[in-house]
């Protein structure tokens, strides 16, 4: 009776292996599965980037033709427009002084060398500033001056920031960036920035 009931039965045996086995070909159908995702998921990615590539390339050789056409015209234009433009700055002086101007505050190399025009930009200031007129006319007539020491002297006038540059207007008249009744402390800056400028 003793070894009945100690003895173990076939039929529940049989139940635990089955159960194990099930146990084991779940964990290993999970992994499969888990790993057959992140092979699926990496080839769509792959598979997405490629397109994208392909797309990119193709956007740039049906634009690369039309790139190269309106770089070609813009290289002919500037051929045809240099011969005008050099006789726009040989019969107007000012249109030449813009240029420069524009291009050194393009590269960031603005020309304050004042060299020995510091009196006679003083006095420019002090003209501009009293008459509260930034024209070349005023400066060649109380400065007494010519045209073009006239130009020179705007010129550094509007690097100094005591005048503004020539609006897009008709009238084409400078403004006067400081009031009349800063003419003193207007110098005195303007002198020590003339320094400044001279050292540096």
């Amino acid at each position: 009776m003793a070894d009945l009931l100690t003895e173990p039965r076939s039929g529940d045996l049989a139940s635990e292996e089955i159960a194990a086995r099930l146990v084991a070909i779940t964990a290993n159908l999970d992994a499969h599965i888990e790993e057959r995702a992140i092979v699926i998921a990496a080839e769509r990615i792959t598979a997405a980037e490629d397109a994208a590539e392909q797309k990119v390339a193709g956007l740039m050789a049906s634009h690369a033709s039309e790139v190269q056409r309106l770089e070609d015209l813009i290289k002919e234009l500037r051929r045809q427009l240099k011969p005008l433009r050099r006789h726009i700055e040989e019969t107007c002086p000012e249109v030449k002084e813009r240029r420069a101007r524009f291009e050194a505050e393009r590269t960031g190399r603005l020309d304050l060398d004042v060299g020995h025009d510091r009196d006679l930009l003083l006095d420019a200031a002090r003209v501009v500033i009293e008459t509260q007129r930034a024209d070349r006319t005023t400066i060649q007539r109380k400065a007494r001056v010519g045209f073009a020491k006239a130009g020179r002297l705007l010129e550094l006038l509007e690097q100094f920031r005591v005048i503004g540059p020539v609006p897009a207007t008709t009238s084409g008249k400078r403004p006067v960036l400081l009031p009349k009744e800063e003419t003193d402390g207007a110098l005195k800056r303007l002198r020590k920035e003339i320094g400044e400028a001279s050292n540096g």
